[in-house]
């Protein structure tokens, strides 16, 4: 791992990443397989209160990389997938 930097704003991934800021992890989520393989993929649901009072939430998944090819890449959604 290595150290952070003040880089945050050149960096696509760190600035995807920060949608997550002002989010409290609730539960892990565990994705299962819907056509019976056992490629089971993880992830997590962010809440937090906006300025009404209404809870909002994000959905995450870990996947291979941004289009689902499996595990890898953190897929952050406002709906559960």
């Amino acid at each position: 791992m290595t150290n952070p930097t003040n880089q945050q704003a050149e960096d696509k991934y760190a600035t995807y990443l920060e949608q997550l800021l002002g989010y409290t992890a609730k539960t892990v989520i565990i994705y299962a397989s819907e056509d019976g393989s056992d490629e089971t993929s993880y992830g997590m649901v962010f809440s937090r209160t906006d300025k009404s009072g209404k809870e909002q939430f994000l959905y995450t998944e870990i996947l291979r990389d941004e289009e689902g090819n499996g595990p890898g890449h953190l897929h952050i959604s406002e709906e559960l997938a």
